[in-house]
């Protein structure tokens, strides 16, 4: 199994409802977030978020869920993993 370093943290460029970075919150405790471009599927993966976080108080690291374009997405440090996984093209 790959693990992932404690002082990590991901960015999931489209990552849908939110099941990929919950995953890997949950199971790495580690920073994550998440860039999703289609508005109705945004409002979902929060509304996913809420109900994830109900379950996972005990998590200390912040998990957040951008809507936008990838190539719009500004932070101010850029995750150590990146996904830019899509399985499903239109």
């Amino acid at each position: 199994m790959y693990k992932l370093n404690k002082t990590g943290w991901v960015v999931d460029f489209g990552c849908g409802r939110g099941r990929v970075p919950f995953y890997i919150h949950n199971k790495f405790h580690i920073p994550v977030t998440g860039i999703e471009v289609h508005e109705k599927t945004y409002e979902e993966a929060l509304h996913n978020k809420g109900s994830y976080r109900s379950q996972a108080r005990h998590i200390s690291a912040p998990i957040r869920l951008k809507y936008g374009l990838a190539e719009q997405y500004r932070s101010e440090r850029y995750g150590q993993y990146l996904l830019l996984f899509q399985p499903f093209f239109h």
